[in-house]
Formats: structure tokens, C-alpha cells, sequence
């Protein structure tokens, strides 16, 4: 998986799956937004904006908005960004994924990373289409 240009990707947009990873009244993105589940090798994130009530790249059947990370900021917690192999039958131009989060099974590393990447993250749409930033 090729390291994904930070110069042209200067933000990163991953979808709100669950109600529980954010807090409107507070615009506040919660950690559990950011633990990787068992089977997964990384996080999933967009590469360039474009959810609303009707449209949901990420292809969820639920999504409830989406919130924004600056990419250096996320490189600069040691993790890395890797867009999708162009032969991989599910690639998408506009996805890529967080990598460097420990499994779940490391359950203090996992939250510490998860937190720090929560304290960066801002709320760029929710789900009452309202575009925040």
C-alpha cells in the first residue's frame, strides 16, 4: 500500500458509524472512533470530503456525519496513512486507511493512541446536515 500525499491530502474524513463516537453538544469526537476492531489492519478514512444526508462514500448503510483529522497531525503520532492498492478489487481513489494502531487486545496502548487521535479530530459534518467546520 503506497504512503498517501500528504501535500494533496491535507485532511483525512472518516465516517460516524455509531452515535457513541462523538458528542454533539460538545462537537467533541469520542476515542472509541478510533479502536480497530479485531479483524481490522487499520482504519478507515476518506481522502477527500463528500458525505451529506444523501451520499455516503464511505458505503455505509448508517452513518450519522463525519469528522475531520489534519493528516501531519496524524503522521506526527508515529502512525501512517496508506491509500489502497490499485489492484486490490475493492479500491477506491478517494480511501485509505490509518495504520500503526495497536489491536485491541492491547487495550492501554489502543486507548492511548485512540484518545490522542480524538484530541485532534474535529467534527466536520453531523448528522442532522450541518456542516460544522
Amino acid at each position: 500500500m503506497p504512503e498517501t500525499d500528504v501535500v494533496l491530502y491535507t485532511c483525512l474524513y472518516r465516517g460516524i458509524d455509531k452515535k457513541r463516537w462523538y458528542v454533539t453538544a460538545e462537537q467533541k469526537v469520542l476515542s472509541a472512533a478510533f479502536k480497530l476492531k479485531p479483524e481490522e489492519p487499520g482504519l478507515s478514512v476518506l481522502k477527500a470530503v463528500g458525505c451529506s444526508v444523501t451520499i455516503c462514500l464511505a458505503g455505509r448503510n448508517e452513518c450519522y456525519g463525519e469528522f475531520s483529522l489534519v493528516t501531519e497531525r496524524v503522521l506526527a503520532l508515529g502512525l501512517r496513512v496508506l491509500d489502497d492498492e490499485p489492484d486490490d478489487p475493492h479500491y477506491s481513489e478517494s480511501h485509505a486507511e490509518i495504520r500503526g494502531l495497536p489491536p485491541f487486545e492491547d487495550e492501554l496502548r489502543a486507548e492511548q493512541l485512540a484518545t490522542a487521535l480524538s484530541e485532534i479530530a474535529s467534527l466536520h459534518y453531523d448528522r442532522f446536515g450541518k456542516f460544522v467546520v
